[in-house]
């Protein structure tokens, strides 16, 4: 949703050794966001 809304994929959305599925992106502005989720 954030891509289509005009951020930048900075670490694509992936599986992560410790449980969590993890990615970044840096918006309009320049704010980097990382956001995770335990799987």
């Amino acid at each position: 949703r954030a891509i289509r809304a005009g951020a930048e994929s900075i670490h694509p959305p992936a599986d992560q050794p410790y449980g969590d599925r993890s990615g970044g992106v840096t918006d309009a502005w320049g704010n980097q966001w990382y956001m995770a989720t335990p799987l």
